[in-house]
């Protein structure tokens, strides 16, 4: 499934299942450093998107933030009239907090195995 055909599943101008919208979704945000993008953008904000560019390793960057933007993940924010910057949106603060989450999760059941194995 190509990036678009996944964006039209999301937003919804085609009739998709829940599960074809999760995985279409998934697929997305796997591929070309989106969750990078999205974590960096969470602990940099506001941030211009050049340096975005310059620090988040991928080509396309410009046309992932795009795809964030349209998912309603980051929006642009102006602290002067000369320069964009990009922030999270609620939306893109609830995803990067649960994924960290997750990281989270993993890491202390990798901590407990490697505890549970001292003990064996």
């Amino acid at each position: 499934m190509r990036t678009e055909e996944g964006l039209q599943i999301l937003t919804g101008s085609e009739k998709a299942t829940s599960w074809e919208r999760q995985q279409a979704l998934l697929r997305m945000l796997e591929g070309k450093h989106m969750m990078s993008c999205l974590l960096y953008i969470d602990d940099t904000a506001p941030v211009l998107k050049t340096d975005i560019c310059r620090d988040v390793p991928g080509n396309g960057m410009m046309n992932n933030l795009s795809m964030l933007e349209e998912l309603g993940l980051i929006e642009p924010y102006r602290k002067d009239p000369e320069s964009c910057y990009l922030i999270l949106t609620p939306k893109g603060k609830h995803v990067a907090t649960t994924f960290r989450m997750m990281q989270q999760i993993i890491d202390d059941a990798r901590s407990f195995n490697g505890l549970r194995r001292g003990f064996e």
